[in-house]
């Protein structure tokens, strides 16, 4: 979790754990929870290159240009609330 939100690891994890679904990475991860119902298919098809881009950030794959990191953030700002709040409330719910 970062902050107390759930983030794309803590879901992979999960998925993986108590879920039975594999998830390698975080795209595939993004997918699963359409498959499992808990974000809708249309959402994960917007987030899934969110996650991808998470990759790019956290291991250096490309240069990162702070203003394309920023436009990212203050565009799909949206989304990162609506996942969170998407896997919280079955995070929620599981418990």
């Amino acid at each position: 979790m970062t902050g107390g939100r759930p983030d794309v690891e803590v879901v992979r994890r999960h998925l993986s754990v108590a879920a039975g679904l594999d998830a390698p990475d975080y795209a595939t991860a993004v997918d699963r929870l359409a498959d499992a119902k808990i974000v809708p298919a249309n959402f994960a098809a917007r987030f899934r290159a969110v996650a991808g881009f998470r990759n790019v950030l956290v291991h250096g794959y490309l240069a990162v240009d702070l203003q394309v990191v920023e436009q990212v953030l203050r565009d799909r700002l949206p989304d990162f609330e609506e996942f969170a709040a998407r896997v919280e409330q079955y995070l929620g719910d599981v418990q």
